[in-house]
């Protein structure tokens, strides 16, 4: 998320944060908490509101933000296919392209690669499954034109492997 929000607060670029996991409420309190200082536990309970600099720094990051192109979608549970219907026409609607044809500047950030539907890993290894979202999305990526940062937890049970079972 730091990333994303440095990229469309000082670059102006429009930034996809697609999350598996995080409510936008929970993200919101931690990027306030990473880029102020402030203890989570004090942005979500609003104890903060008695320090003066605590409330500018918080009201100044999220000032900041509302002008930034910073767009957060929580994509927990969803099929993959769905998630890149998602990315797709957010680059069309959001990004759109240049005189050239081209993809306009933009940053796409999946946080991050997980089975979230068992039904994918019926007939195949959840590495395979994996691998195929990875391919899906490098795929188009490269045919966008698009950067991507995305991220994979490693396998706890497999943490001091050198397979393919390091991919949870």
């Amino acid at each position: 998320k730091t990333v994303g929000m440095y990229v469309s607060k000082t670059k102006g670029y429009p930034v996809l944060m697609l999350d598996t996991e995080m409510s936008k409420k929970d993200q919101v309190n931690r990027s306030i908490s990473s880029e102020t200082d402030i203890l989570i536990g004090s942005v979500e309970t609003g104890k903060f509101g008695t320090d003066v600099q605590a409330v500018n720094r918080a009201k100044k990051f999220i000032n900041t933000m509302k002008n930034a192109p910073y767009y957060y979608k929580n994509v927990a549970g969803k099929a993959f296919e769905e998630i890149l219907s998602i990315v797709r026409r957010w680059v069309m609607k959001e990004v759109g392209v240049d005189e050239n044809g081209e993809t306009k500047p933009c940053l796409i950030i999946y946080d991050y690669f997980k089975i979230m539907d068992e039904s994918d890993v019926a007939d195949k290894p959840e590495h395979q499954v994996m691998g195929d979202q990875i391919n899906k999305l490098t795929a188009f990526a490269t045919l966008s034109n698009v950067p991507v940062l995305a991220f994979v937890q490693a396998n706890r049970s497999a943490i001091t492997s050198e397979s393919t079972d390091i991919i949870s």
